[in-house]
């Protein structure tokens, strides 16, 4: 009888030691968990603040809107304040860019040239600027680490200026009928 007794203390003992350590061990893996997730949420915050911030930048005046799109109805050229001011809200956009490409590769735990590949399949990455700012951003991963960069994916020379170009062919074109004139309100 006393054996039985012994060898069933001796279970409840070990069995309540690897109670305690499978107990310990989820506890120190709840709390790196918890600091993880705190750091990433510090992180995510921190940039969409930084993004607002750009976002706020490039919100452009009115008055300097007019001047640059209707340069009829207040000057004969664009200023310099119009130009450092459109050139100010390029370089934030790019930053911009940036600061959003970082957001998203913050919220996948792999990316690969493979997953940029597609993108540029997909045309969610047109030109090579746009291309670079996620190889850039990509390149020091732990999943790209030490492997051979790959050729550029999107086409050479491609970009988005082309909408643009239309925009401002259609723009002059307006302006050169009077249409803009017209609809600012005043006579040509």
């Amino acid at each position: 009888m006393n054996t039985i007794l012994a060898v069933s203390l001796n279970w409840s003992v070990l069995i309540g030691v690897a109670g305690l350590v499978l107990g310990a061990a989820g506890l120190v893996y709840a709390d790196q968990t918890r600091r993880q997730n705190r750091k990433l949420i510090r992180l995510r915050k921190q940039q969409l603040l930084t993004a607002l911030d750009l976002l706020r930048n490039l919100v452009l005046d009115y008055t300097v809107i007019e001047e640059f799109f209707i340069p009829s109805l207040k000057l004969t050229s664009t200023s310099e304040v119009v130009t450092a001011s459109l050139w100010q809200t390029h370089g934030q956009a790019a930053t911009l860019y940036g600061v959003l490409v970082d957001e998203y590769l913050a919220s996948v735990p792999i990316f690969t040239y493979d997953d940029l590949k597609g993108f540029c399949e997909t045309r969610m990455v047109r030109s090579w600027w746009e291309e670079n700012q996620w190889r850039k951003r990509i390149q020091p991963r732990p999943e790209n680490r030490g492997l051979p960069v790959p050729d550029h994916f999107s086409p050479e020379g491609n970009s988005t200026s082309g909408f643009w170009d239309k925009k401002l062919e259609a723009a002059r074109a307006a302006r050169a009928s009077g249409s803009l004139l017209r609809r600012a309100g005043t006579k040509a």
